[in-house]
């Protein structure tokens, strides 16, 4: 939306990709599928110029059921 601020965008954006890293289990209601770092850049004046999100893995493999 062209009517936000960045900052604003930034802080939207971060909801999102929160929601698509986490799923409900029978155990955890809020199960990580991935950790996220969010770098932000701000001027001297404490404006906000930019961010990056990075993202990993926490898991690489599951187990789905157990042999017999």
């Amino acid at each position: 939306a062209n009517n936000r601020t960045l900052q604003e965008k930034i802080l939207l954006v971060n909801s999102l990709v929160e929601a698509f890293g986490n799923a409900c289990t029978v155990i955890n209601d809020n199960s990580s599928r991935f950790g996220k770092y969010l770098e932000m850049k701000f001027t001297c004046g404490g404006t906000v110029v930019g961010a990056q999100i990075s993202e990993y893995l926490l898991e690489k493999s599951r187990v789905v059921h157990q042999a017999v």
